[in-house]
């Protein structure tokens, strides 16, 4: 982008040719003659060389008159620091036009630019400012908002962005007549329940869980005597107790088609006992066999049965 400088005084002090300190291509507006000059290489030597005959100085763009009546003459619009020519254009209906001369209203050149912050209802605001060589402010602002939990403050040209302290709080509930924890964040919720082995303390006021594990293992075994069989019933150390029956079955016989229960704990056999056994082969008393006896029939010779020395039993 093309710049023009513009340098305005009294016609007594443009400097002459070849003078130190003239700048190409610049241009110098005489105030008391209103006379336009441009600076150009002659063979060498910078010279300032005259461009028009009027210059039309106005304030605003507003006060310019008809283009028509000007065509050839130049403008300059102090108020932003306009140089524009009146040029004939056909497609206007006067048939001329200001046209502007110089690439940009106002200088770009800027000062050192200033930031400031500020902070309000969860939003902070950074603001940039900075001047340009004629005295035109440029500002600009960007926001920076918080989100839930965050917390955004603001000093000087400095923005702080913080998370917000999450309150966590403990209360406590029953589930199966066993104690739940449940611990509350951001308005959500959590629940800790204990299993078969593990039973929970919650001392809401102080924020504390206790959680408390049983050893597993068999506490007791208890066996009751039913009509038809045993139950017997197992209990953990959890204080859950598993039970169930059993009916043992005793048969007897060869082909075992007569069988045998207990009976309110008691089974009885229709059998009995060695010493029953015994008992009663003793009291048989029974005689010791010596032979048989012979008989006349059969040739033989009876003998007499012994009286004497003669022996009974096994």
């Amino acid at each position: 982008m093309a710049y023009v400088k513009f340098y305005r005084g009294n016609e007594a002090n443009l400097p002459a040719a070849g003078a130190q300190g003239l700048e190409e291509g610049a241009f110098y507006l005489t105030t008391d003659t209103w006379r336009l000059y441009n600076v150009i290489d002659d063979n060498g030597t910078l010279t300032p060389h005259p461009l028009g005959e009027k210059i039309n100085i106005v304030q605003n763009p507003s006060q310019l008159t008809d283009a028509v009546d000007h065509i050839g003459e130049f403008a300059y619009i102090a108020n932003g620091n306009i140089f524009a020519v009146s040029i004939p254009d056909g497609s206007t209906a006067s048939g001329a036009k200001w046209k502007q001369i110089n690439a940009q209203a106002q200088s770009t050149e800027l000062g050192d630019p200033t930031f400031t912050a500020s902070a309000a209802n969860d939003v902070a605001t950074v603001t940039w400012a900075a001047t340009t060589a004629n005295n035109h402010d440029k500002t600009d602002a960007f926001t920076i908002s918080a989100g839930t939990g965050i917390d955004v403050t603001a000093s000087g040209k400095n923005v702080t962005i913080t998370k917000e302290a999450t309150p966590i709080t403990l209360t406590s509930a029953t589930d199966n007549s066993k104690v739940v924890g449940v611990l509350n964040v951001d308005g959500e919720s959590v629940q800790i329940k204990g299993g078969n082995n593990i039973t929970l303390t919650a001392d809401t006021t102080n924020g504390v869980l206790t959680i408390n594990g049983q050893p597993g293992g068999i506490k007791s075994v208890a066996t009751d005597a039913l009509s038809a069989g045993f139950q017997v019933g197992v209990t953990g150390n959890d204080n859950v107790e598993k039970s169930d029956t059993i009916d043992p079955v005793v048969t007897l016989g060869s082909n075992a088609s007569t069988s045998y229960h207990f009976v309110n704990g008691t089974m009885n056999l229709p059998v009995y006992t060695k010493d029953e056994i015994d008992n009663s082969l003793t009291g048989l008393n029974a005689m010791v066999y010596k032979g048989t006896i012979g008989s006349a029939a059969a040739g033989a010779t009876t003998t007499s049965l012994p009286t004497a020395s003669a022996t009974t039993g096994p």
